[in-house]
C-alpha cells in the first residue's frame, strides 16, 4: 500500500504516524514534487514539530517507507526536529530513488506510465536530525544510479542535537548503516 503526497506532513507535538510495516507501508513524493518546495526553502516529506515544554508528548514514526526521488533537488524525505528524548523513528526504508525503476515492480497493480528522469544535485540532505529521541535501523538504502550520475547529495544530516540534549537525554541512533553504492 502506498501513498503519494504532494505536500509536507507535519506532524503535531506527540503525534504518530505508523504503517502496517516498512515493506508494505510507503509514501512516495509525488513525481513533480512539491509546488511549495524551492532551492531556499526545500519542503520534506514529513516534518515533526518542534516541541519543547513540560507537556510534550513523545512522536512516533514507524514501520513505513518514506521515498523521494532522485530528480527532485528540494524534497527531502524527513525533518526530525521534536525535542523529546522519547520519541522513535523506527525505520530502515527511507530512499531516494529512480522513480521509474521504483516503481516498475507495481506497474501492473498500477498502471501508469512514469518517465525516467535524471537525478539532480540534492541541495539539502535527505534526512535531518535536530532534535532528540531514538531513531532505529536507519540503512542509506538509495541507488547507485545516483552516484554512477556523479550526482551529489548528503544523506543523513544531524544538527544542532547538543543544544536541547543532556548526557542521559540526547538524540540516540541504533544501527546505523550510510553505506552508498558505489
Amino acid at each position: 500500500m502506498w501513498n503519494r503526497i504532494s505536500d509536507t506532513l507535519e506532524l503535531p507535538p506527540g503525534g504518530s504516524l505508523v504503517g502496517m510495516n516498512n515493506a508494505v507501508s510507503f509514501l512516495l513524493a509525488a513525481t513533480g514534487g512539491f509546488p511549495k518546495a524551492t532551492d531556499a526553502q526545500p519542503r520534506p516529506m514529513i516534518r515533526t514539530a518542534d516541541d519543547t515544554g513540560p507537556d510534550a508528548k513523545p512522536t512516533t514514526i514507524a514501520f513505513i517507507g518514506v521515498i523521494t526521488w532522485q530528480h527532485l533537488a528540494n524534497v527531502p524525505t524527513l525533518d526530525w526536529r521534536t525535542q523529546h528524548p522519547l520519541s522513535i523513528w523506527r525505520t530502515n526504508f527511507e530512499s531516494r530513488d529512480c522513480e521509474c525503476l521504483w516503481l516498475s515492480a507495481y506497474q501492473q497493480l498500477h498502471p501508469t506510465i512514469v518517465p525516467c528522469s535524471l537525478p539532480v544535485n540534492m541541495t539539502t540532505p535527505k534526512s535531518v536530525l535536530r532534535g532528540l529521541g531514538r531513531v532505529y535501523s536507519f540503512v542509506n538504502d538509495d541507488t547507485g544510479a545516483i552516484v554512477s550520475t556523479s550526482a551529489k547529495f548528503r544523506s543523513l544530516l544531524i544538527a544542532n542535537t547538543s543544544a536541547f540534549g543532556t548526557a542521559s537525554n540526547r538524540l540516540r541512533l541504533y544501527s546505523l548503516n550510510l553505506v552508498s553504492a558505489a
